[in-house]
């Protein structure tokens, strides 16, 4: 099971038992939004980018095999509105000012 710490990255449990999961991993990936999976291959949104990363369950290691860079927009701020970034910067989280 994986469950999304929005910006931060993945909380990996085995969830063989529902009554009690076992915390195994954490896939750090700042920007981090979502992601897909299909057989052993990772396919995660981070930020602008989508990143392939395959899982060993012997070893319970996550290797990236591949980034393609751009494929999504900058993010947007929670209030809607986009932010103007110079060239080479990503947005991967906001902060509230107050």
């Amino acid at each position: 099971m994986f469950i999304n710490d929005v910006n931060k990255g993945f909380h990996v449990y085995d969830y063989t038992d529902p009554k009690k999961p076992i915390r195994l991993h954490f896939i750090k990936a700042p920007g981090a939004t979502d992601l897909a999976i299909k057989g052993n291959t990772v396919y995660i949104i981070q930020a602008v980018d989508l990143v392939t990363a395959t899982f060993n369950s012997a070893t319970k290691i996550f290797t990236v095999t591949n980034r393609n860079k751009n494929v999504f927009p900058q993010k947007q701020a929670p209030n809607g509105l986009h932010s103007y970034t110079k060239e080479n910067e990503i947005i991967i989280d906001w902060t509230l000012i107050k």
